[in-house]
């Protein structure tokens, strides 16, 4: 899917939701984040790298700018030490956190 589609169906969804504060926000992503140090898979941390992959995915080259050769377990070490460092921030959208922390870790180039 293209990343313009992408983007399209994401603000659809958004659109078409009920209105909430948001489906999930930082302190329940950091919470399933840190099921991803534990060696048996559980849920949470099935959630987290999906949650984080989908945000990665949609928002690549509009929002921020990742190497090519990055792999998920970067992109969810470089979330979780955002989440870790800025717990102040941890009530904001999950979708919006995520795209912060690549953000400051890829910025794109001007």
């Amino acid at each position: 899917m293209n990343k313009l589609l992408a983007t399209a169906f994401i603000t659809l969804a958004a659109l078409c939701s009920p209105v909430h504060a948001a489906f999930k926000n930082g302190n329940k992503i950091f919470d399933y984040g840190k099921e991803t140090a534990y060696a048996t898979p559980t849920y949470g941390a099935g959630f987290f790298m999906g949650y984080v992959m989908g945000v990665h995915d949609a928002y690549e080259g509009i929002t921020f700018c990742a190497p090519n050769n990055v792999t998920g377990e970067q992109i969810g070490d470089i979330v979780m030490k955002y989440l870790y460092n800025n717990p102040a921030e941890r009530n904001d959208v999950a979708s919006t956190l995520v795209s912060r922390a690549l953000t400051q870790a890829y910025p794109c180039k001007k």
